[in-house]
């Protein structure tokens, strides 16, 4: 764990976690239990375990993976440690603070981008209607002669105008192909539109596992340690475009898209971060 902490805040930070480390230390002496023993428990590397006891910061993972530690390792001992926590997260919320700026740029480029889509939507549109209203002009300008007789389908139309010298002749079959071309292209794009289907993600924990669901604007939809047995679901649409995933033991669930298992992220007690769930259930079914 590296953030760049001012050392006032730094040794608030440090000072919750070697109070929180050495209750968790002194209860693990009292039972006389290994550090090896409570790894395989928590699926948990050891040096992780040793470093919260320890209260050694730069030995630790980012703070999203930290306290999700700090919390099993504290439950395998039935500690209360709750304030604690609520201490820990005040003092790192005090570092947040500092990159309000940055998550404004986010929201502005955010408001851009969906300007920029709306116009390029909007001149889309008007192309469509501009065609349409072509088509519609044409066919209604087209007057068959009265007093010329139609032999077959491939006859010539003509088409005569108030002047006697401009006189425009189409053949039928090339109106037929002309619009039936227009049709064929319309007809594409409603495939296409209608190809853009909602995806169903359950997530299905087989072991005790912290997990956290980020939202494509960064908001925290779940943060938790999950039992085993419990499941939530994702889902992805026009509102909730992509999630991203964190999880500090990748092997401890399983995921589920529209119940059909894909390949798991990774082995017991891997820390994963910033897993895009749209990208990686594309290449899971590629």
């Amino acid at each position: 764990m590296n953030p760049e902490l001012p050392k006032s805040f730094e040794s608030n930070f440090e000072i919750i976690i070697k109070n929180i480390g050495r209750k968790i230390c002194d209860a693990r002496k009292f039972k006389k239990i290994k550090i090896e023993t409570v790894s395989k428990s928590l699926r948990i590397r050891g040096s992780y375990l040793l470093a919260i006891e320890g209260g050694k910061i730069e030995a630790l993972p980012d703070y999203v993976y930290l306290k999700g530690f700090i919390k099993c390792y504290a439950n395998y001992f039935e500690l209360k440690i709750n304030d604690d926590l609520n201490l820990l997260h005040e003092e790192y919320n005090k570092l947040n603070l500092r990159n309000i700026p940055r998550i404004e740029e986010k929201n502005n480029f955010s408001k851009n981008k969906f300007f920029l889509s709306l116009i390029f939507a909007s001149l889309v549109s008007l192309i469509i209607i501009l065609v349409i209203y072509m088509g519609y002009s044409i066919n209604q300008n087209i007057t068959v002669d009265s007093t010329e007789q139609v032999v077959d389908k491939t006859q010539v139309v003509k088409i005569i105008q108030e002047s006697p010298k401009n006189v425009l002749i189409l053949d039928e079959n090339f109106l037929k192909d002309t619009f039936s071309e227009f049709e064929t292209s319309n007809d594409i794009k409603t495939q296409n539109s209608n190809s853009l289907s909602t995806k169903i993600f359950v997530v299905k924990f087989i072991d005790e596992t912290w997990f956290q669901v980020e939202s494509v604007d960064g908001n925290i939809i779940e943060s938790k340690v999950f039992n085993e047995g419990e499941t939530i679901s994702l889902v992805i649409d026009k509102i909730n475009p992509n999630f991203f995933i964190h999880t500090g033991n990748a092997g401890g669930f399983i995921l589920l898209l529209n119940d059909k298992a894909l390949p798991k992220l990774g082995t017991k007690g891997s820390v994963k971060k910033n897993v895009s769930l749209l990208e990686y259930s594309s290449l899971a079914i590629d």
